[in-house]
């Protein structure tokens, strides 16, 4: 499989609703709405199922599902099935960290390598996100 992907791309576009993912959606998921926030327009864009990590050099396998959308180059018929068993694999609870929250908890990850979800909090809690990124100068994929 690492032969087969290495040097293919997908066209990942901005997916705002979680029951429009195309690869992954976890079953019974819901969400609240997001309000009346503008997130203005994201062009389509092409990015390499293997990346290498810019410093240390490792790869990594790039299929985070929320805006995953097509194999690029592929049609559906050959795609679809190739995405789905690798969004299968890289989300598979044996490679997967969740952490139960407490108060003022912090959780930093390494963006190059890690694909992240929240996967929603109770209507009963009020959930606050602080993000932070810090700016690189390692361009990855291109506009389509």
């Amino acid at each position: 499989m690492k032969q087969r992907i290495e040097g293919l791309e997908a066209r990942f576009g901005f997916v705002l609703d979680i029951c429009d993912m195309r690869f992954g959606r976890p079953e019974n998921m819901s969400h609240g709405s997001l309000g009346t926030a503008e997130f203005g327009s994201f062009p389509p864009v092409a990015h390499p199922l293997v990346w290498k990590h810019p410093v240390s050099g490792r790869k990594s396998l790039m299929v985070g599902p929320l805006h995953l959308i097509e194999m690029l180059g592929m049609d559906r018929d050959e795609g679809d099935p190739l995405l789905a068993e690798l969004v299968a694999h890289a989300t598979d609870d044996r490679f997967a960290y969740f952490h139960d929250w407490e108060l003022d908890d912090m959780v930093l990850w390494d963006n190059w390598r890690t694909m992240h979800m929240a996967f929603g909090t109770p209507p009963e809690y009020h959930r606050e996100v602080q993000r932070t990124s810090m700016r690189g100068e390692h361009d990855m994929g291109r506009l389509l």
